[in-house]
């Protein structure tokens, strides 16, 4: 995969964070921002999928594809966040 340079601006605290962590994985700095970055996407993704689904804003099965998880993923992120899960009548039939 090839990789686009980007600059963010960091306050100086927690670039050290970043070269502590490195330092202690023995990785370099860019490859421990892209495993933060990747799952804080993910992270971010599961957030905002299940916040929509709460407020009736998208289905369970938009949820997935939103996030990428499978059904049982979601219902174990749904439970451990407190989302209450939404049935209509069919599924019951």
């Amino acid at each position: 995969m090839p990789y686009i340079v980007t600059t963010v601006r960091l306050p100086r605290e927690m670039l050290n964070e970043i070269d502590e962590i490195a330092d202690k994985l023995g990785k370099d700095r860019s490859a421990v921002l892209r495993e933060a970055l990747r799952e804080g996407l993910r992270e971010l993704k599961i957030r905002m999928a299940l916040d929509l689904y709460r407020r009736g804003l998208i289905s369970f099965s938009r949820v997935s594809e939103i996030t990428g998880l499978g059904y049982w993923e979601i219902l174990e992120e749904a439970k451990r966040r407190g989302v209450i899960l939404r049935y209509c009548e069919e599924e019951f039939s």
